[in-house]
């Protein structure tokens, strides 16, 4: 909890001793505020870490199958050259086909991760590349076993290439994944940009009419129309701006911020023009 929520909830405390049910009634919508905000960080937090965690993953993945891949090439050219027994060969051939199997239940594991993602990487598709690779491996073993090291060195050679086949894929799959992502947020913003200098425009317009109109005058309550209808565009853009704060952690806490400000000015303003025009006086000095 932090130190705002914590505030309200001590203030919420107070008023309900006093009984100061008007008092009460704000303090509580504030709550309802910061609530929702909090579980709206939480969630963009969330998508963060999976994202995070989706990244990592692949990093590991692309490590650990070049590192194999150099394993295996390693134990093909020790084999063929007699530098280890036919029961060493054999020993250490078992070992890397363990590697293997833990390796790709990592991949598959890393493929249900992204697809919890709100939007998922566009990862490819492995199952042949790894199916194929397990097939070189067993044989590749198979023959060791049989004392024909020169023949299961073709299959360790197919088996190594595999390998480092997938881990160049995952790495360009990864890079190029979030170059799109970045491109497609750059776009993004200068669209919200545009907009929001719009909407910014009609709300001081609006605001500026409120004042010089009477509040028994007709074209006031229009005026509150207008004021629901800013609101709603705005609402549009709060959504792409939070859907942006999931992918880009760097500007999450700018947006999160910002947005908390303007929700209660946006809807202190709509209760003022539904209400009476001597309170726009207060909202404009409260901006």
């Amino acid at each position: 909890m932090d130190d705002d929520l914590k505030k309200l909830l001590d203030e919420l405390e107070s008023l309900l001793q006093k009984n100061d049910q008007q008092q009460i009634k704000e303090e509580t919508q504030k709550l309802d505020q910061s609530t929702d905000d909090m579980k709206k960080q939480l969630d963009r937090t969330l998508e963060m870490l999976k994202k995070l965690q989706v990244n990592e993953k692949i990093d590991d993945a692309v490590k650990e199958l070049k590192a194999l891949a150099k394993e295996q090439d390693e134990l093909k050219e020790a084999s063929e050259n007699k530098k280890l027994s036919e029961e060493e060969a054999s020993k250490k051939q078992e070992e890397i086909n363990k590697q293997f199997e833990e390796l790709k239940k990592d991949l598959n594991e890393l493929n249900k991760l992204n697809e919890e993602l709100t939007r998922p990487m566009n990862l490819s598709d492995l199952e042949q590349l790894k199916n194929e690779t397990t097939k070189d491996l067993n044989e590749a073993k198979s023959k060791l076993d049989q004392g024909k090291s020169s023949k299961a060195a073709q299959n360790q050679k197919s088996a190594a290439q595999k390998m480092q086949e997938m881990a160049d894929q995952l790495a360009q799959d990864k890079e190029a994944a979030n170059k799109q992502q970045n491109e497609e947020d750059m776009g993004l913003i200068r669209v919200l940009l545009e907009n929001l200098i719009a909407v910014s425009f009609d709300q001081e317009k609006t605001m500026q009419s409120a004042l010089s109109v009477r509040d028994t005058d007709p074209y006031y309550r229009k005026l509150g129309r207008k004021q629901r209808s800013i609101i709603d565009d705005t609402k549009m853009i709060e959504d792409s701006l939070i859907a942006l704060a999931k992918r880009q952690p760097k500007i999450s806490t700018f947006i999160d911020r910002e947005l908390s400000a303007i929700r209660p000015i946006f809807n202190c303003s709509l209760m003022i023009l539904m209400n009476t025009k001597d309170a726009n006086y207060q909202l404009i000095n409260n901006l």
